[in-house]
């Protein structure tokens, strides 16, 4: 079972965590620095918009539908699908995690970002562009959320594909969008960047306000195995362990002994021959843990006094 406050970012990966932010922040304040108060596309945006555009020359209609992912009700429902995952598998910061990543990357999109820098395309505000970092944004949620290196090598490729598919479905969102004429190239770059940095920097304050409020931030605990074989063994055969004469021990008293023929019967009425009980018998004698094994005889046996003279 997963531990309720199990952080978003274990320390290994908050250490490589912090130069994927770094390098994101230093993204985006260069971009907004070199692309502030422009109005038409530097050499880099010319070369790839061009190439952009005259690739879906003639397929116009397929590019409202790979923009789609980045509006708001594709938005809102993956959001929403993430963060009911993340209460069914107990993790309640990852919930918290889904349901402010996106909108807070709005906010410092169109509220912050646009209006610092004031870069326009067609006479509308562009950098960042807001359809992108949204789409990053969820996948770089579903990145730290998935990220898990306890699990088998199965199970870790099937949530690395995801997170891959998560980021084509990113860079068919930029190529939309630059198709469409909404954005500029360097706008998809600066909304990569935006959108990854503010999953990671919001994982880092939910982490931290984990550990304020007193929620355990230790990594998940694995339970003991359980192995079926002996507990089925044991069932079945403890009454005649703990009486074997062969042993030195009392015989069963009559309750024993009807205990001992209905285990016998239960046995036989699975299909086991009684030619192989002897061996069943030994594997569960050699599969049994001595203390436990010990308890039961003396909470079993006969509490009869015994003297010399008898």
């Amino acid at each position: 079972m997963r531990h309720r406050g199990r952080p978003l970012l274990s320390d290994p990966r908050r250490t490589r965590a912090w130069p994927v932010l770094a390098t994101c922040v230093i993204v985006l304040v260069a971009l907004g620095l070199l692309l502030r108060e422009q109005a038409r596309p530097d050499g880099l945006d010319s070369v790839v918009d061009a190439a952009m555009v005259a690739g879906f020359r003639g397929h116009q209609d397929v590019l409202p539908w790979l923009a789609l992912p980045g509006s708001t009700i594709p938005l809102i429902a993956v959001s929403a699908a993430i963060a009911a995952g993340c209460l069914i598998a107990r993790r309640l910061n990852g919930a918290v995690l889904a349901v402010t990543a996106v909108p807070v990357t709005a906010f410092l999109d169109d509220t912050v970002l646009k209006h610092v820098v004031d870069r326009t395309h067609l006479g509308q505000l562009s950098f960042p562009s807001g359809h992108t970092a949204s789409a990053m944004t969820l996948a770089t949620v579903l990145g730290v959320l998935l990220h898990d290196p306890a699990r088998r090598a199965p199970a870790r490729l099937a949530r690395a594909a995801l997170v891959v598919v998560a980021c084509g479905v990113t860079a068919l969102v930029a190529v939309g969008v630059i198709g469409l004429r909404w954005h500029y190239f360097t706008d998809t770059v600066g909304g990569v960047a935006l959108g990854t940095a503010t999953v990671l920097t919001l994982a880092f304050l939910i982490d931290r306000a984990w550990v304020l409020s007193g929620r355990p931030l230790s990594p998940r605990r694995h339970a003991e195995p359980v192995a079926p074989a002996r507990a089925y063994f044991v069932r079945g055969f403890v009454a005649v362990l703990h009486n074997d004469p062969a042993r030195g021990e009392s015989r069963p008293d009559h309750h024993e002994q009807a205990r001992i023929q209905c285990d016998a019967g239960a046995l036989g009425g699975t299909g086991l021959a009684a030619s192989s009980r002897p061996s069943l018998v030994a594997a569960a004698w050699a599969s049994f843990p001595r203390p436990r094994l010990a308890q039961w005889r003396s909470q079993s046996s006969p509490k009869t006094g015994r003297t010399s003279g008898t």
